[in-house]
């Protein structure tokens, strides 16, 4: 749970996390800065970034889209993982899916 003494925005908790990941070793790079979105009736964020993982001893590059909605002080991401090659051409199928997303 979030602490409702910080009674931080949901893009500013994006904004620290984010953060947090270009203090840490390795590659990772922003492509799309927090942004405000829409999702349903509440306000969320969603940032797209990239980077290195190692699978069997292979790197390999990929890239993360991230949403986050806020509701009764309850952080929920959403997010989706490909290899960057695959990003683009799957995106349109992980954002029809966020549609049938629903929170109680």
């Amino acid at each position: 749970m979030i602490n409702p003494e910080e009674s931080k925005e949901v893009i500013d908790i994006a904004n620290d996390r984010l953060n947090a990941k270009k203090n840490s070793k390795g590659f990772f790079r922003i492509i799309k800065e927090p942004t405000k979105v829409m999702f349903g009736s509440r306000e969320g964020t969603n940032f797209i970034h990239e980077g290195t993982i190692l699978i069997e001893g292979r790197e390999i590059r990929v890239k993360f889209l991230v949403y986050q909605i806020i509701k009764e002080e309850i952080l929920y991401t959403l997010t989706s993982i490909d290899r960057s090659e695959d990003f683009d051409s799957n995106l349109v199928a992980f954002e029809s899916s966020l549609n049938t997303f629903v929170i109680n």
